[in-house]
């Protein structure tokens, strides 16, 4: 008995062994069936270098065009609400502000490549040194001194010749012109065609305005417009090319008496502003350039950035004064409103230019109007003449000018000496 149980479980361990064996041979199978049907076969195709080199060509980025869709979108019909269309807008608009916004450097060097900023600093170096080791002496400093008083003086004459000139030209072409439409209406309103002298007078207005219009587009755009805020940039330090050039002079003179002939709600009071900053650019570095390249040099003494950009406070103030007869006014408009870098000095120099253009103006018109003496027409804007019959002799205006002379020197005797 135990023989024979010994024999069975014998048998059976073989038994299971046998089994087991089976078990693990029909699993390594299975595995191995699993891994060859997820095996991936590859294919390799042989390229030829140019089709290599042509794949792996990276295309240009065209540069972006800012293009806004007119009809695209605006509908409710494509989006579900007003939110969602707005803040579609509001991101695309916002994408073109990185873009194309201040913050670019496409803004940045578009900006730049075309204004720049006022040299006021002193290349300081041996030969720089030395050459104005001269100009220390006593004589050259009174002289200097003097020159700057002198060209003040002229730039106040030269603002009240221009602001004279414009006054007549534009009196005398305006009385033409309604004379001209006067006669026309005169007649047809005999002969019932008033359309006719209708028709012509808009007919003029609309030439004249559009020779004026020609002036400042194609001879020099910095003309447009009066010109103040121009100058303002200007005396804060922004080099601004073409705005004091004898082109813009041309430009703004001419196109002022064009845009007022044609009956443009315009006047000649803002451009003097500009006028007299172009006639005190010129005189103050002694140049004219012309059109057509030919350049009349006078003389070399002020020439720098800081010299011309006083120069051209006392223009501002000079045509503000001959515009509207008040040279205090055009003082403190290039004190207070156009100029940054000020000092005392300055202060007297542009107030004498003030005044010196604000008298010649009014002699000026008085003479135009046929008395000299009357002295009524102190600028260009002039809201009523005095009803008398008030006009001073021409051996007075010495005496007055002796006496302001004395005045000054008195009070300035007594300040010094408190």
């Amino acid at each position: 008995m135990a023989s024979a149980r010994i024999a069975d479980d014998h048998h059976n361990h073989a038994t299971e062994s046998t089994h087991g064996v089976s078990e693990a041979h029909h699993s390594n199978k299975t595995g191995k069936d699993t891994r060859h049907r997820n095996r991936v076969k590859f294919h390799v195709t042989p390229v030829s270098e140019e089709e290599h080199e042509l794949n792996n060509r990276v295309p240009s980025r065209p540069t972006p065009e800012l293009k806004f869709d007119e009809d695209e979108g605006d509908t409710l019909s494509n989006h579900n609400s007003i939110t969602a269309l707005l803040s579609s807008k509001f991101r695309d608009i916002q994408k073109r502000l990185k873009q194309y916004g201040i913050e670019s450097p496409r803004f940045r060097k578009r900006l730049v490549s075309r204004w720049e900023s006022l040299n006021y600093d002193v290349c300081e170096n041996v030969l720089y040194l030395k050459d104005q080791e001269k100009y220390k002496s006593k004589k050259w400093v009174t002289l200097r001194w003097l020159s700057k008083w002198l060209v003040m003086f002229f730039i106040g004459i030269g603002t009240a010749l221009l602001a004279a000139a414009i006054h007549f030209v534009v009196e005398k072409l305006a009385h033409f012109k309604f004379d001209l439409i006067k006669h026309y209406f005169d007649d047809c309103a005999k002969n019932n065609c008033l359309y006719q002298p209708a028709l012509m007078w808009m007919g003029i207005n609309l030439v004249i305005t559009i020779a004026g219009a020609a002036l400042v587009t194609f001879l020099q755009p910095m003309a447009a417009g009066s010109g103040i805020p121009y100058i303002k940039s200007y005396l804060n330090g922004v080099k601004i090319p073409g705005l004091l050039t004898f082109r813009a002079f041309v430009a703004k003179t001419v196109g002022v008496v064009l845009s007022i002939l044609g009956g443009l709600a315009c006047g000649k009071e803002g451009p003097m502003a500009h006028s007299g900053s172009i006639i005190a650019a010129g005189l103050g570095r002694g140049r004219i350039n012309f059109c057509n390249g030919k350049t009349v040099s006078f003389y070399s003494a002020f020439r720098n950035d800081h010299e011309i950009r006083d120069f051209v406070a006392g223009g501002a103030a000079s045509g503000v004064s001959s515009a509207f007869g008040a040279p205090i006014g055009g003082t403190l408009f290039s004190l207070e409103e156009a100029a940054s870098f000020w000092n005392q000095d300055l202060t007297w120099r542009v107030f004498f230019s003030s005044m010196v253009a604000c008298f010649a103006t009014n002699f000026l018109i008085s003479a135009i109007n046929g008395d000299p003496t009357k002295l009524t027409d102190p600028g260009l804007i002039r809201f009523n003449a005095f009803k008398f019959d008030l006009k001073f002799d021409l051996i007075e205006i010495p005496v007055f000018i002796f006496m302001a002379v004395i005045g000054k020197i008195l009070l300035s005797h007594i300040l010094y000496k408190k």
